[in-house]
């Protein structure tokens, strides 16, 4: 997993997900050269990578811009910031094999007459139109209303503890779709038995990807900055 810029990769033809690395919430640039190398290498072992580019929940909870009008919590400010931050992934790492981008801290709810997710229906197209087969993963952190299972590849409908998945159950209308459309992330796991236990339940619960971690939120703030403990034992699960 690279250093730097954050990255996602998952194993192709993706069944089981893997985690995000680094912690950083701005755009890639300037290029690395060691990132290159390092989605040059993954994409060659058959994994999916995809850059990570930070929505801000489009302002709606007083997250600003940092790039595009920045201090900003306007919904077309974000929007656009999005879109900057995906062109400039693909800009600086698409010939070395990048496939698409990690849209984290999306809106969970339609919105009024589908205002909101139209917004990240936008931001998908305009992906899209530059790159005809980018891979949208869209991440609200908690479950999300149906409309989003048309924009995303894959949407995250579960990011919490170990704890709080034991007695989660999904939202009833995810059987209507494929299972790898949807993505759960699991951490506080400590331990080989949970994370065994998390992945039987992720495919009783019709996720396509999950991954877990021991990992908590700690003094980071974030469960995702470390590989677990039993990386090489999740990745074969």
């Amino acid at each position: 997993m690279a250093r730097g810029p954050r990255l996602l990769g998952t194993r192709r033809p993706v069944r089981r997900a893997r985690g995000r690395g680094a912690h950083r919430r701005h755009a890639p640039a300037p290029f690395d050269p060691a990132v290159a190398a390092r989605i040059r290498q993954l994409y060659d072992a058959g994994i999916t990578v995809l850059g990570y580019v930070d929505t801000g929940y489009l302002g709606r909870t007083g997250m600003v811009t940092t790039r595009v009008n920045p201090g900003s919590t306007a919904v077309a400010d974000w929007r656009a910031q999005a879109n900057l931050d995906a062109t400039e992934w693909f800009t600086l790492y698409g010939r070395y094999g990048l496939d698409g981008i990690f849209f984290d801290q999306s809106l969970s709810g339609c919105g009024p007459d589908d205002a909101d997710v139209d917004v990240y229906h936008a931001i998908a197209d305009t992906l899209r139109r530059q790159v005809r087969d980018a891979f949208v993963a869209l991440n609200p952190g908690t479950g999300a209303e149906e409309c989003y299972a048309e924009v995303a590849d894959a949407l995250v409908v579960f990011e919490n503890t170990y704890a709080a998945y034991l007695t989660w159950t999904p939202p009833a209308w995810v059987r209507r779709y494929r299972a790898r459309q949807f993505w759960h992330l699991v951490y506080g796991a400590a331990s080989i038995d949970e994370l065994r236990s998390a992945v039987a339940l992720s495919r009783e619960r019709h996720a396509g990807f999950v991954y877990v971690t021991d990992d908590t939120v700690d003094g980071t703030g974030s469960p995702w900055d470390t590989l677990p403990s039993y990386w090489r034992s999740e990745i074969h699960c």
